[in-house]
């Protein structure tokens, strides 16, 4: 991993160099990424050792000549990458994350960054943190990345949404309302603009007397999808709850329209009320 990442950054300075009209790239005084290409030459010299220490698990080693390079080139993200992997194996975890910070402010798209502050932020017993970095990882494209998440989740990232779309489902139905919203909101923590979960989380949060909650979750999942059944049906509960029978039976029957099975039983249980 680390060496394909050596290799992509080479040929991006080279790609710089032979897009810049008139530039000579061996020529010691041409200027590419802000520095002189004798630097830039020293600095992945120095990452290349850093490298090979890595690969030989000399964690020491690895610090300095990542350091090194890092003096000379602060932009020099690989480096930051393997200093990082470095202060980890050393312990180091907090000194780790402050390296793929960096490395990750400079190229937002550092996979392998986002993979070890996954792994520093697991050995800090900070999960959730360490989930989130595994999955952006992932998504990016390594796949230790992906059974890291799988690791600590249970599941791959690519099975998240159904895993919590089941769990929830499963809470409710079951009258555990605490763990319906607990997976809900994670799942809306990845993608806060899904009607099914905010339908589930306000039927839940209805069921612990969460009124307002309830309303506002609801509302907005008939806003993101003015045809989904299950918000309506589930909006109307909460005007039951709060005793509005009336405006609920409108809301079932909306329910009962669009075709969920709830809504219809319910708008006619309370009309036969």
């Amino acid at each position: 991993m680390k060496k394909i990442a050596f290799f992509v950054f080479v040929l991006l300075v080279l790609s710089v160099f032979a897009m810049t009209p008139g530039v000579d790239p061996l020529a010691d005084d041409t200027t590419v990424l802000g520095l002189k290409a004798d630097t830039l030459k020293e600095s992945l010299q120095w990452y290349e050792k850093s490298y090979q220490n890595v690969v030989k698990q000399q964690w020491t080693e690895a610090i300095r000549n990542s350091s090194a390079a890092i003096a000379i080139n602060p932009n020099l993200t690989p480096a930051y990458v393997n200093r990082a992997w470095a202060y980890i194996e050393t312990g180091l975890f907090s000194k780790a994350i402050e390296d793929c910070n960096k490395a990750i402010e400079i190229d937002n798209n550092s996979a392998a960054a986002f993979n070890n502050r996954g792994l520093a932020y697991s050995k800090l017993g900070e999960d959730k943190e360490a989930i989130m970095n595994y999955r952006k990882a992932c998504e990016l494209g390594v796949d230790v990345a992906c059974d890291n998440f799988k690791e600590k989740a249970g599941y791959f990232p690519s099975e998240e949404m159904n895993f919590l779309l089941n769990k929830s489902v499963e809470g409710l139905s079951a009258g555990n309302y605490g763990l319906a919203v607990d997976f809900s909101t994670q799942a809306l923590e990845i993608e806060e603009n899904n009607e099914h979960f905010l339908s589930i989380r306000c039927g839940a949060k209805a069921n612990l007397g969460l009124f307002d909650e309830a309303e506002k979750d609801c509302l907005q999942a008939i806003k993101i999808n003015p045809d989904f059944a299950m918000a309506y049906n589930n909006y109307g509960s909460v005007l039951e709850k709060k005793g509005a029978g009336m405006l609920a039976i409108i809301y079932y029957e909306i329910s009962c329209r669009l075709g969920s099975n709830p809504g219809c039983e319910n708008n006619k249980r309370l009309l036969d009320n």
